[in-house]
C-alpha cells in the first residue's frame, strides 16, 4: 500500500509539473551588445513577458530569470544539465513594449561548470589571463553563440525559451576590444 501511495504522489507531482506552464515558448530576437565595464550588456526582445510565465493560482512564483549562452557545441539547456563554459546574466526588463514584444537586458559574465571551476581552483598555474584567452578563443571560433532564457519557477518545472543566436563578433567587440 505504501508503494501505491508513493507512486500516486509521484504521478500527481509529475502531472502538476507538466501542466504548470501553458505559456508558449518565447521567441527571442537579438538587438545589440554594449560594453559595460568588464561585462557585455545584451539587449533582446521577447514575444513573451517573463513575469507572466507562472500560475499564481497554483502558488507558483518566479525564483530567478537568467539568460545562458553556451560557449561550446553543447546546446542542452535543460534543468540538471550543466554547461561546461558559458555566459550568464540576470534579466532586467527594459522600458517599452512594441508590436514585436518586450525588451530585456542582461549583463553577461563568463562562467563555467562546478567541475571546471574545481579544476581551475586546484590548478593554481592557470591565471586569469590564460582563462580570459581561453574564453576569447571559444567565442572567436564560432560565428554565433546560442542563448536561452531560463526562468526558475517555485513548485513547477523551469520555463525555457527558444534558442536565440548572438553574433560572436559582437561578443568579441563587447568583451575584448577597448
Amino acid at each position: 500500500m505504501k508503494i501505491f501511495n508513493f507512486c500516486l504522489v509521484v504521478l500527481c507531482l509529475a502531472l502538476n509539473a507538466c501542466a504548470g506552464q501553458n505559456v508558449q515558448e518565447a521567441n527571442l530576437t537579438y538587438v545589440s551588445l554594449n560594453k559595460n565595464r568588464s561585462m557585455a550588456r545584451l539587449f533582446f526582445k521577447s514575444d513573451v513577458d517573463f513575469s507572466k510565465v507562472i500560475d499564481e493560482k497554483k502558488g507558483q512564483s518566479i525564483g530567478s530569470r537568467t539568460i545562458q549562452c553556451s560557449l561550446t557545441d553543447d546546446v542542452n539547456f535543460t534543468p540538471g544539465h550543466s554547461l561546461q563554459y558559458f555566459l550568464e546574466g540576470q534579466l532586467s526588463r527594459s522600458e517599452g513594449q512594441d508590436n514585436i514584444g518586450f525588451m530585456y537586458s542582461s549583463d553577461l559574465l563568463f562562467a563555467m561548470s562546478d567541475e571546471e571551476n574545481e579544476k581551475y581552483r586546484i590548478n593554481k598555474n592557470i591565471n586569469g589571463m590564460v582563462l580570459n584567452d581561453a574564453f576569447r578563443a571559444m567565442i572567436f571560433n564560432r560565428k554565433k553563440i546560442p542563448c536561452k532564457v531560463i526562468v526558475t519557477v517555485v513548485y513547477s518545472s523551469p520555463y525555457l525559451s527558444k534558442i536565440m543566436y548572438v553574433p560572436s563578433k559582437d561578443l568579441i567587440d563587447s568583451f575584448f576590444n577597448k
